[in-house]
């Protein structure tokens, strides 16, 4: 056989091999994606479409803020008081409709020094439980995105929340983790504490089950 014809003969076999290989790489199926999902109403939302609670701080120059609006400061400087005093009740999140509220409610910044309410409460009181649950599930997203994406579920659809009690009351409802595999992850009752004095988020934080019953009696009894 000449150099030419066996040359060809290998180059034939390698095509034969491959080619199965090459056909199955290429139609491998996507990763599974990662979805939180409310079961009482089956709204779900995937953790690739939530977005940056508090973004990184921008700079234009070393010193200078730039906002992400027009003649608004940044989450980022708001929350932190980069550059300017820190601004408490700046908006992070609004929340249209929670039942029995006045009006909209609002996951704001929180004071920085006391840490009594909103984001910076949530994180001095419960970043490690809610940091638990990302590390429990294939994903990088950051906590309070995480956070954030499930104390909307459960303030558009709580399962229960507890009468009035010094002016608050708490939310929670049944919150499951689900890939687009078809895997439960974990299921869970997260609860989240809101001021029906100010209209906003107090607190949000993430055990196996509710405890919102120790603070008063439930609406639905």
């Amino acid at each position: 056989m000449s150099n030419v014809a066996l040359r060809t003969l290998i180059m034939g076999a390698c095509v034969t091999l491959l080619t199965p290989l090459l056909m199955g790489a290429a139609e491998a199926p996507p990763e599974p994606e990662v979805y939180i999902y409310h079961p009482e109403s089956g709204e779900r939302t995937y953790l690739s479409d939530l977005t940056d609670l508090i973004p990184s701080e921008q700079t234009q120059s070393p010193g200078t803020i730039t906002p992400m609006l027009i003649d608004t400061p940044t989450a980022y400087a708001a929350c932190f008081g980069v550059g300017t005093p820190q601004f408490p009740d700046f908006p992070l999140r609004s929340y249209g409709w929670v039942p029995q509220a006045t009006g909209t409610v609002y996951l704001q910044c929180g004071p920085i020094s006391t840490k009594t309410y909103g984001w910076h409460h949530i994180q001095d009181r419960h970043q490690n439980q809610w940091q638990a649950r990302v590390n429990a599930i294939p994903s990088s997203v950051a906590w309070d995105d995480f956070m954030e994406g499930i104390t909307r579920q459960v303030l558009d659809w709580p399962d229960n929340y507890t009468k009035e009690y010094g002016g608050k009351r708490c939310y929670t409802s049944m919150i499951q983790i689900w890939t687009t595999s078809g895997t439960l992850l974990y299921t869970f009752n997260p609860s989240v504490v809101v001021s029906m004095t100010n209209n906003r988020v107090i607190t949000s934080y993430a055990p196996d089950t509710t405890d919102c019953r120790r603070f008063a009696q439930w609406w639905y009894e």
